[in-house]
């Protein structure tokens, strides 16, 4: 018997593949700028490693900071196959994030779909995939789109564990939480968003039988993250203390409440997109009479507020703590927008329907493309103009010139781990000093470094510290030492 082509998967799927391939085309606009803008800092710093693999083998991470054992490998082996097939590049570090970005879609749309209906996870899937901060940080050399992918995947498989009576899906369940954790580990938010679907969804005659089985799924996928910090503590105990308990999140009633209404008044309408913010915002009282439908979303979209209030100044520096939750976010505004239209196309023809549907979607897609050019698209231009304005013909041409030159491999300062990407990427002779002036200058003044690169203003008094130190110019933001 032939097959007829509207019976085929792809066929059936087909706007789920278009929405996917919107997403693709979304997340590779900028895909081939250089470190540069608003995730500058996590992107050389998680490229770092990968690129370092080549000298000191995969299992020796060596970064910014020398060999740092804080972050777990996963996604530095996915950057360095990356290297390894296509070379290396800003887009093939990229690559991994972008992958796990558009997996995601699917596992989202598979999740909406579970929970709610179809409409809903098709709206939802749409907004996750224009969503300004998502588009964003999917792609961005970081861990959230991977260990996001992970949760997801192990949300789906305890449904499909609540839909059956296989437990293959609970250990995979099991298995993609461990991975979502080992990927990052303050991904142990998700769990009380996965225990709603145990408790809620699960069968009581199931619940009843496997308490033991439920406590295995909370502890088991905690120990390959347990044993891989105890061997960080183990080689390396200063940093690693340094890395779980920073002195920088000083803990108080003002620096909480600072961090949370930045976070809900400034980044989280930025990442939202302003027209999801407001929808969400409006939409408060059909969720409120939702709620159970919608607990799993609802947990995963607040859980991550735990690590604002753990972790109050970091999370301004790096505002993308709410990656995971904006997935949630995407399939919430998504079943608001199917509750009014539903309400709104009563007795209204199917063709008129799927008029509104479409002109719905189109603005979306012009809302959200606008959204993301102001400002994530703009911290690329903006960054490039200055460096223009310092007088670099590209970014990073300074620190290039080093690489280019330094064939001896010579002790090189660098202030950021962008600037020590371009620079020759190597912590044997390639020094990185965030935010610490005073070393800074102490290596300048004792003549430390054949090599300096400094990426921000450079003050009158700096300047004449490297000229009366024996440095000479080389390029707008490069300095030498004098033969």
């Amino acid at each position: 018997m032939v097959m007829k082509p509207q019976d085929s998967v792809l066929w059936k799927n087909r706007w789920l593949l278009l929405i996917i391939i919107l997403a693709l085309f979304l997340r590779l606009i900028d895909i081939r700028q250089p470190y540069i803008g608003l995730s500058s800092w996590n992107e050389a710093h998680y490229s770092l490693a990968p690129l370092n693999y080549f000298k000191y083998g995969r299992l020796m991470p060596m970064n910014d900071y020398g060999l740092d054992l804080s972050t777990t490998p996963l996604l530095y082996w996915a950057i360095y196959a990356s290297y390894r097939l296509f070379g290396v590049s800003e887009w093939a570090a990229r690559l991994p994030s972008l992958i796990s970005g558009l997996i995601s879609l699917f596992l989202i749309f598979r999740l909406a779909e579970r929970t709610c209906d179809r409409d809903t996870a098709y709206l939802g899937t749409v907004i996750a995939a224009t969503m300004p901060g998502i588009v964003y940080f999917s792609r961005s050399v970081q861990l959230e789109s991977m260990t996001t992918m992970f949760a997801l995947a192990a949300a789906l498989a305890l449904f499909n564990y609540a839909d059956s009576d296989s437990d293959k899906w609970f250990w995979a369940s099991a298995a993609f939480l461990s991975l979502a954790i080992f990927v990052k580990y303050t991904s142990i938010v998700i769990v009380p968003a996965l225990l709603w679907i145990w408790f809620y969804y699960v069968k009581q005659s199931k619940l009843k039988a496997n308490h033991v089985k439920l406590a295995a799924y909370v502890v088991l996928p905690l120990l390959p993250s347990l044993l891989w910090i105890y061997y960080g503590a183990t080689v390396t105990p200063v940093f690693m203390k340094s890395y779980f308990f920073r002195p920088t999140d000083y803990v108080s009633l003002a620096s909480i409440s600072h961090s949370l209404s930045r976070a809900f008044f400034e980044f989280l309408p930025i990442n939202l997109g302003r027209l999801q913010f407001y929808l969400l915002i409006s939409g408060i009282p059909i969720l409120a009479a939702n709620i159970k439908k919608q607990g799993f979303f609802l947990l995963l979209g607040t859980t991550w507020l735990a690590l604002v209030i753990k972790y109050p100044q970091t999370y301004i520096n790096n505002w993308y703590y709410d990656y995971t939750a904006l997935y949630a976010f995407a399939v919430l505004s998504g079943y608001i927008l199917s509750v009014v239209l539903r309400s709104l196309t009563q007795g209204v023809s199917e063709r008129n329907k799927k008029t509104a549907l479409s002109l719905l979607l189109i603005v979306i897609l012009l809302v959200n493309a606008q959204g993301y050019y102001t400002p994530f698209h703009t911290y690329f231009t903006d960054a490039r103009a200055d460096f223009q304005a310092a007088g670099e013909p590209e970014p990073f041409y300074s620190a290039r010139l080093i690489a280019e030159q330094n064939t001896g491999h010579k002790p090189v300062m660098v202030a950021w781990p962008s600037t020590m990407y371009y620079a020759g990427a190597d912590p044997a002779y390639v020094s990185a000093f965030h935010f610490q002036d005073d070393k800074i200058e102490s290596g300048i003044s004792e003549g430390r470094y054949e090599y300096v690169a400094l990426y921000y203003p450079l003050t009158k008094e700096l300047a004449e510290l490297l000229d009366g130190s024996g440095y000479e110019k080389i390029a707008p933001r490069a300095w030498r030492k004098r033969p």
